[in-house]
């Protein structure tokens, strides 16, 4: 039995003028600096099959999501549970997620007319193309990211920005599959670091890891996508210095350009491999909501100041909060959230609709021995950053998002039940 494999891509750049999404200015885009993809993966093997989706976009939000998957599913007759939507994570593209007024609406035309025309006719094209293929992988390290973790100076706040010393997953992990003929079906590079150094840019762009996929492209023929690995603590390094901008993406997608021709330098044999994909839960811990005389109180302090992002967000929080309680909302002990699981070969692949932390990444890899591990973040939906409890006391804007996210948060210790279940979700997977 063969592993089969179909690539396609298709072009869904927004039109200029549309909000880039994710940052606090909110610009609109003035023009096109390199055009955002979806690249379809169509895996089969025997009675398996799995259709990997990746855009260069931000984030889709869970209902959206849920729709594509379910629409997909339908009209293509793929099992809803093995559809794994993925994104790059590039803020300078349009917004499909609208999650909080703090990072502007969704962008309903740019879904309708572009977005969902294009993705629907390239999964019909890459099923169109299946073929048998054969796999080889490679692995290395690379400094691409840093941890955007540090203490300002003359400030106890925790800021964005870079910390050499703090805890950073370094590798690259690279899957290439060959077809009978020869020649390079598709790439999958995997590594985690945010899409934000064209930050002060108002350029439409995959960001940095546009000229890593274009390099490996021109070197062996085949579709490439970038899997985005943990980067909720995790930015990308500045290599020029100054405000982010187009040239410091120029710099780090040259840069990375080199490191995935590096490591692909070092890539194994092409052999025959399996398939096996599952579609699991993960289980957290919630905690009691805010009182709803604290949530009126902390609404009523945030607005006597300006209110922009971060608050903005707590003050969505509060006031969802406090609606619940006008609604009769029944408190939960624990939430339960999707998590599809897969093999390809040697490398095990888990999900997160979460921005999951550095670390929670190493300490999965860790647990796992016989296997690569990759966990993919921010796929099939996004449910905010997720750190590790160790973090949460040092605050800052990611626990603050992460804080604020639901009407019950997740208790301080949620980093260690989803490497549990992580863990016990990739071992269940046939070997």
């Amino acid at each position: 039995m063969k592993l089969n494999l179909g690539v396609a891509r298709g072009i869904i750049t927004p039109k200029v003028g549309c909000m880039l999404y994710g940052y606090s200015s909110q610009p609109h885009s003035t023009g096109v600096h390199d055009d955002l993809t979806v690249t379809v993966y169509a895996f089969s093997y025997g009675e398996k099959k799995l259709l990997y989706i990746n855009a260069t976009l931000c984030v889709f939000r869970n209902d959206i999501a849920k729709e594509l998957r379910e629409m997909i599913s339908e009209k293509f007759g793929y099992d809803f549970e093995n559809i794994v939507l993925g994104t790059t994570h590039t803020h300078s593209g349009p917004s499909v997620a609208g999650m909080s007024a703090a990072w502007g609406g969704f962008d309903f035309e740019y879904y309708e007319e572009i977005l969902k025309p294009v993705l629907f006719s390239t999964v019909g094209e890459a099923l169109e193309n299946i073929e048998p293929v054969t796999m080889a992988t490679a692995f290395g390290n690379s400094d691409i990211g840093v941890n955007r973790r540090m203490w300002k100076d003359g400030t106890n706040k925790m800021w964005l920005g870079e910390c050499p010393w703090g805890i950073l997953n370094t590798k690259m992990t690279i899957l290439s599959f060959k077809a009978e003929d020869g020649t390079v079906k598709g790439n999958l590079v995997c590594y985690g670091a945010h899409g934000t150094s064209a930050g002060a840019s108002t350029l439409i762009t995959r960001d940095w890891s546009g000229y890593m996929v274009d390099a490996l492209e021109e070197k062996t023929g085949g579709l490439t996508a970038f899997v985005l690995g943990p980067e909720g603590d995790v930015g990308p390094r500045k290599l020029i210095g100054g405000d982010s901008r187009m040239e410091e993406t120029e710099a780090l997608g040259e840069y990375s350009a080199k490191e995935v021709i590096r490591i692909f330098e070092s890539l194994g044999e092409y052999k025959d491999v399996s398939l096996d994909t599952k579609n699991c839960k993960i289980k957290i811990k919630l905690l009691p909501r805010m009182s709803r005389e604290d949530a009126i109180a902390k609404m009523e302090e945030l607005k006597k100041g300006v209110m922009y992002n971060m608050e903005t967000v707590q003050y969505e929080h509060c006031e969802a909060t406090v609606k619940s309680y006008d609604e009769g909302y029944i408190e939960r002990e624990y939430d339960e959230f999707e998590q599809v699981v897969f093999r390809i070969g040697d490398v095990a692949f888990s999900t997160f609709a979460f921005e999951i932390f550095g670390e929670i990444g190493l300490r999965i890899e860790y647990e796992i021995k016989d296997l690569n591990v990759v966990n993919m973040v921010c796929t099939n939906g996004q449910m905010g950053y997720f750190p590790t409890q160790s973090q949460i006391a040092l605050g800052g804007y990611e626990i603050t998002m992460f804080k604020n996210h639901g009407i019950q948060v997740y208790s301080d210790d949620a980093d260690y039940s989803a490497i549990v279940s992580t863990v016990e979700n990739i071992n269940s997977l046939e070997r």
